[in-house]
């Protein structure tokens, strides 16, 4: 019986012994398993690819127009000219937006058109609060309701002649910006140098900007807009002037522009009112010249959108219609918009019988937009051009001697990703 017993009791030991030792294979298994899982999410979280979002927009469409002009050719071979009659790939952007963490994000965006391909965007943005935000890299900024970037070319097939006279003489550059974004109100400053694409040999320049816009009454995209704006632009080229070709006048290259612009706009349902006016004085680079020469242009623009939708607004800027009730993949037939523009825009001036002529255009614009998803829209525009000029050598190579005239018919698809 004693024999039995202590059997027992050894059996009862050496069980134990093998059960706890099991245990801690368990545990150590277990905690293996929690520290290869940490690993691989450490991994993950190093992988570039995280928390990326890409987005993409893709302009192209077909014009035609009756202009003869040589003048455009001729004079302003590195502006945006309307004497074409082809399929032109107005520009294709890729972007993408890397969270580094939830302060930080990193913004790249590279742009391609017919004849050029640069770096549009490459900064970082630290979210300082949840209203307050600091760029620093290179940067576009929205320097009035009818820049690019404000989303209001998404209504046109192209904007105002030069969209307003200080997009002549900015685009972007490497630096800071401030962004104050609150419910009704915000405020934009920020200062630049050159781009990555601009050569300091041939162009170095500083920039200061300031925006703000102020919404009395705003319920959704219902609202009141008004803004200010102005900018400030120094630049020195290594060239300070360009000479007409029969010598009597000269084009001026820019050393520096102070422009103002005021903005105004309302938005109620489907119907949309937006209005800008840029006063801009210019010196132009000449040595020992200190003359100022006094630009302006403003547009009046108003949209009607039949199928009901509203243009979005975010940030003190329109964008295109926010959201297309009936897209055709879900049985339905899109959004129609119709656009009317009337625009202005004056480029000469004369002190001390000095001649800097541009040109004055007035552009009459109609357009119906057609919207089939959120992502793709086709715009079906005419606009009326009507041209002046004062300068010598301008005029003589228009029929008319001052003035030139002529229609333009656009079909334009934009893809937006």
């Amino acid at each position: 019986m004693k024999k039995i017993f202590f059997l027992f009791i050894f059996f009862v030991f050496v069980s134990n012994s093998f059960a706890l030792s099991y245990d801690e294979e368990i545990k150590k298994l277990q905690q293996d398993i929690y520290d290869l899982q940490s690993r691989i999410n450490n991994l993950d979280n190093k992988k570039i690819l995280n928390d990326v979002k890409f987005n993409a927009r893709i302009f192209f469409g077909v014009s035609d127009t009756d202009n003869e002009s040589e003048l455009n050719n001729k004079i302003y071979s590195g502006l945006d000219k309307d004497n074409y009659s082809n399929f032109k790939m107005n520009q294709v952007r890729l972007g993408m937006k890397k969270i580094i963490n939830d302060k930080i994000t990193f913004n790249f965006k590279i742009k391609a058109s017919n004849s050029s391909f640069n770096i549009y965007d490459a900064y970082l943005r630290y979210n300082i609060s949840n209203y307050v935000s600091f760029d620093i890299g290179q940067i576009n900024t929205i320097i009035s309701l009818e820049n690019e970037n404000s989303g209001n070319g998404s209504q046109f097939a192209s904007s105002t002649r030069y969209y307003m006279v200080g997009n002549l003489f900015f685009y972007s550059g490497i630096g800071f910006k401030v962004s104050q974004i609150y419910d009704n109100f915000g405020v934009f400053y920020g200062l630049y140098g050159n781009s990555y694409s601009e050569s300091v040999d041939n162009l170095s320049k500083s920039v200061a900007v300031f925006r703000t816009y102020y919404n009395p009454y705003k319920n959704k995209n219902n609202l009141i807009h008004f803004g200010v704006d102005y900018y400030l632009l120094h630049a020195k080229y290594k060239s300070d002037m360009v000479p007409n070709i029969d010598g009597s006048n000269l084009l001026y290259t820019i050393s520096n522009v102070n422009n103002i612009v005021l903005e105004f706009s309302v938005n109620y349902e489907n119907i949309n009112l937006q209005s800008n006016y840029a006063f801009s004085i210019v010196k132009p680079s000449k040595k020992g010249y200190n003359k100022d020469f006094n630009f302006y242009s403003y547009y009046i623009q108003i949209g009607y959108i039949p199928t009901g939708e509203s243009l979005e607004y975010d940030s003190g800027s329109f964008g295109t219609i926010d959201n297309v009730r009936r897209p055709i993949d879900s049985g339905g037939f899109g959004a129609f918009e119709t656009v009317f523009r009337y625009s202005k825009t004056n480029m000469q001036d004369i002190v001390s019988n000095i001649v800097f002529d541009y040109g004055s255009y007035d552009k009459y614009s109609f357009a119906v937009n057609w919207m089939p998803i959120n992502n793709a829209k086709v715009i079906f525009e005419y606009s009326r051009i009507l041209e002046k000029f004062i300068d010598n050598y301008m005029t003589s190579k228009i029929n008319n001697g001052t003035k030139n005239s002529y229609d333009m018919f656009t079909i334009m698809f934009k893809l937006f990703f």
